[in-house]
């Protein structure tokens, strides 16, 4: 069964730096470092109204205009500190220009939770500016999730948890955050985490239609992920919901027969074993991606279910592949002898029932 290689978490959201206190925000020199230097002009529609704010974006495009570091991290902490002032004491909570900025600031700094915070409140108040903010924001989730997937892919857990959920925090419109995580807690077998992750990669792939395929590999994880973890009910809904996307997934099918039986739902793994066992046995080249102990398992399951008829099949076929194989032969003898037998019993039971009615009738 392939799983891809990648608790819910509950990531703070600060809000402007509270002051007199000390601080030790969430940085991250990737996204810092992966800005350009300039300071590109807002390019929605932005009033500054207070002249804090216009402040702060002043001191924002100063900075991007010096070479020495420690001029520009000090005009980036005085762009936070006038555009917190007008936010905090000068009425301008509404005014998203101020917002925008900070945002800008926070990013600039790395603060990742700062501009998660800051972009969120200016995209509801500047509703224009939301696909601007949003580049921001996915430039700052590239930054991380190129070297969190690598972290990833080479077995470095913890440096690829810190930047996964950090790429999660600032963007959740592309899926690939999640289903890292996902593969991440799958590996580590925290299957409620995993699970969890899984589904919130499908959700955010479904909503955009060019991202059906990491929908489609997202839900086959949450569908493993699901079974190990003995939630059947589940398991089964998402192979089913897989399937309508993928319906000529074998590996799906027979992990969805799987599914129903340990569900209990034994009739409805009867029917998906029997259309494989059809489509095994229809003709040349049938038998790609159906192995012997697959066809062999629903010889057993057709016996133990009293589908006869369908086990002498599914041995058959394993006869078919490999002509001296023992345990099929012995198996397929087994299953047309119990339907010669229980064929033997229906006629017989049929026959008691006719003479009795014509002895009820002659009565």
């Amino acid at each position: 069964m392939r799983i891809v290689i990648p608790a819910m978490v509950v990531l703070t959201m600060a809000v402007l730096p509270v002051r007199g206190q000390a601080q030790e925000p969430a940085f991250s020199d990737r996204v810092a470092r992966a800005l350009p230097s300039a300071f590109p002009e807002p390019g929605c529609e932005i009033k500054e109204g207070h002249y804090l704010v216009s402040s702060g974006a002043t001191y924002l495009d100063e900075a991007s205009k010096t070479s020495v570091r420690d001029n520009k991290e000090r005009m980036y902490a005085d762009a936070i500190r006038v555009l917190s002032e007008a936010i905090l004491d000068k009425g301008e909570s509404d005014n998203g220009a101020a917002w925008y900025y900070l945002g800008r600031a926070y990013m600039r700094q790395g603060d990742l939770a700062g501009l998660d915070s800051a972009f969120t409140r200016a995209t509801t108040l500047l509703p224009g500016c939301e696909a601007e903010i949003q580049k921001y924001r996915r430039d700052a989730w590239v930054a991380l999730i190129r070297p969190g997937g690598e972290f990833l892919q080479a077995g470095n857990d913890d440096s690829a948890l810190v930047l996964l959920r950090q790429a999660n925090q600032v963007y959740l419109e592309e899926p690939q955050g999640s289903y890292f995580l996902g593969i991440l807690f799958a590996n580590a077998a925290e299957r409620d985490s995993a699970a969890f992750y899984f589904q919130q990669a499908v959700d955010i792939a479904g909503r955009h239609e060019a991202l059906s395929d990491d929908r489609n590999q997202a839900m086959f994880n949450l569908a493993i992920v699901q079974g190990n973890m003995g939630n059947w009910d589940q398991s089964t809904a998402s192979w089913e919901q897989y399937l309508e996307w993928v319906p000529d997934d074998l590996e799906a099918k027979k992990a969805l027969a799987m599914a129903y039986r340990s569900a209990g739902e034994d009739d409805k793994a009867q029917e998906v074993e029997a259309a494989l066992l059809a489509a095994a046995t229809a003709g040349a080249g049938a038998m790609e991606g159906m192995s012997v102990a697959d066809l062999s398992a629903f010889g057993v399951n057709a016996f133990n279910d009293g589908n006869f008829a369908g086990a002498a099949e599914a041995f058959g076929a394993v006869l078919a592949a490999e002509p001296h194989e023992r345990d099929a032969m012995l198996n397929r003898t087994n299953a047309l002898y119990a339907l010669v037998v229980a064929t033997r019993e229906a006629a017989a039971s049929a026959h008691q029932a006719n003479d009795t009615e014509a002895a009820a009738a002659a009565e």
